[in-house]
């Protein structure tokens, strides 16, 4: 299962891209409420994208997945870091906890 279909079934809209110099072009026409990078993507890796994002949109918040193996990636802020391979649960935690709002509820 991907994680695009994971999130689907979670009743989250969802946008893949392939190539890591897709991203910019992709958040200007589909404006997620998050964003959610590997650490090895193609051409550019996930946390060169991540910063290269925050000129643009610095609320944007970023899960970088990365296998846990201690290394530092240097994340920029509202980046949170999922341990690879994760669960379903564990990722629709991150998404939610990082787009929830208590004001959205009043």
């Amino acid at each position: 299962m991907t994680t695009a279909s994971a999130l689907s079934g979670e009743g989250f809209e969802s946008a893949v891209v392939r190539l890591g110099r897709e991203v910019p072009r992709m958040i200007t026409t589909f404006e997620p409420d998050v964003l959610i990078l590997d650490l090895s993507q193609p051409e550019v890796n996930g946390p060169m994208i991540a910063w290269l994002l925050r000129e643009n949109f610095p609320t944007l918040p970023i899960i970088l997945a990365a296998p846990v193996n201690g290394q530092d990636v240097g994340l920029p802020p509202r980046t949170e870091l999922l341990p690879r391979p994760y669960s379903i649960e564990a990722l629709v935690e991150a998404v939610v906890r990082l787009t929830y709002s208590p004001s959205s509820d009043l």
